[in-house]
């Protein structure tokens, strides 16, 4: 168990892809004042590029809190994201990239052009703000040695947090563990789990998730979010 667990809310993002939920500025702003008044440090306001006036307006409303952004690293466009999310004011770029097999073909990347991507954002990116994370999507569908070498390529390229991804909701408690554990063995960081529900285990992999090392955890609040939804910060 970690000495110190950090809870990243992603209601901000999460919540505004489930269905019929789109928050205004204002209730951006009340939402994260409340989160840091019950004693969360960390929330994600959404993409870097996309949102960075939610990012200036959290920073301005609620200082305290530390501010997170999502930097899509295989679009045309992510250094001018990564730069006006910094610009903004965002603490944590947190570096996702697709890599599971038939995600990187949608993308139009063969493994060696998404290393490489991997490595050039996470190089980039600590140049402009003082945490990057190395967060994945889809990682429980990846396959085994490719998502090795992506973990490691962006420990290579000197990230220090590591994301776990459970995109679609798939992996029971026990594999999230075991990937926590992986993940730590390979890089030598600290691991955050990122859990949906589809499944009803949102709670029980993010639990097991902390259980193995993990220490940091995303959740939102309801467990709003796309499809079945996220881990429940309450």
């Amino acid at each position: 168990m970690p000495a110190r667990l950090t809870i990243q809310d992603v209601t901000l993002r999460e919540g505004q892809q489930a269905a019929e939920i789109a928050f205004s500025m204002r209730e951006k702003v009340d939402i994260a004042s409340r989160l840091a008044a019950a004693g969360l440090s960390r929330l994600q306001a959404g993409y870097a590029g996309a949102d960075d006036e939610t990012i200036a307006a959290l920073k301005r409303s609620v200082p305290e809190l530390e501010v997170s952004a999502l930097l899509v690293a295989f679009r045309d466009g992510w250094e001018a994201a990564a730069e006006s999310a910094a610009a903004a004011g965002v603490d944590v770029l947190m570096v996702l990239f697709r890599i599971a097999p038939g995600q990187l073909e949608a993308i139009g990347f063969s493994q060696e052009e998404a290393l490489d991507r991997i490595g050039q954002s996470v190089e980039q990116s600590l140049q402009l703000v003082p945490i990057v994370s190395f967060d994945p999507s889809f990682v429980t569908l990846a396959e085994a040695g490719f998502m090795r070498h992506a973990y490691e390529a962006a420990a290579q390229a000197g990230a220090r947090h590591f994301g776990l991804a459970d995109s679609t909701g798939v992996a029971n408690p026990e594999r999230i563990a075991e990937l926590v554990k992986l993940i730590r063995r390979l890089t030598g960081g600290e691991v955050s789990v990122h859990c949906h529900d589809d499944f009803g285990l949102a709670l029980a992999n993010t639990l097991a998730g902390i259980s193995a090392g993990a220490s940091s955890a995303d959740s939102s609040l309801l467990g709003l979010g796309e499809r079945a939804g996220n881990c429940a910060t309450e």
